[in-house]
């Protein structure tokens, strides 16, 4: 069975729908017997990964993985590429972008709270990843 457009709602077959959820259609057969149309000594330009900071982030972050920390990652969605224009980031590629750091480190909320309650100690917070 191939995933269409007319299989729109899972309950019509549940059973079927969960065999292929996240199924990836990628089927060969067959056998090439005549010379190579090509290889990848003979493609022209730079390879793009030479480029990347980084060759396995992408496999990390497409297994839900931090490439930096190895923590597991919570995504919130995919970010409109649009509004990536004006933003500080590095291109890891496939589409992933490293943004700078925009947000209060990891532990900062514990802090402020800490404060409000008037504690002016120290607090120790554990290692920062920004993940």
């Amino acid at each position: 069975y191939i995933t269409r457009a007319t299989f729109l709602d899972g309950m019509w077959a549940p059973d079927v729908a969960a065999s292929i959820y996240n199924f990836h259609n990628a089927q060969v057969w067959g056998k090439w017997d005549g010379e190579p149309a090509w290889s990848l000594d003979s493609l022209e330009g730079e390879p793009e990964l030479a480029d990347l900071p980084d060759p396995l982030a992408v496999e990390s972050l497409e297994s839900g993985i931090c490439p930096r920390c190895g923590k597991p990652i919570d995504w919130a969605g995919p970010f409109p590429i649009k509004a990536l224009a004006g933003m500080e980031k590095q291109d890891l590629g496939a589409g992933y972008y490293e943004l700078a750091q925009v947000r209060a480190p990891p532990g900062m909320d514990l802090v402020m709270m800490l404060r409000a309650a008037g504690y002016l100690g120290p607090v120790g917070i554990g290692e920062l990843c920004g993940n």
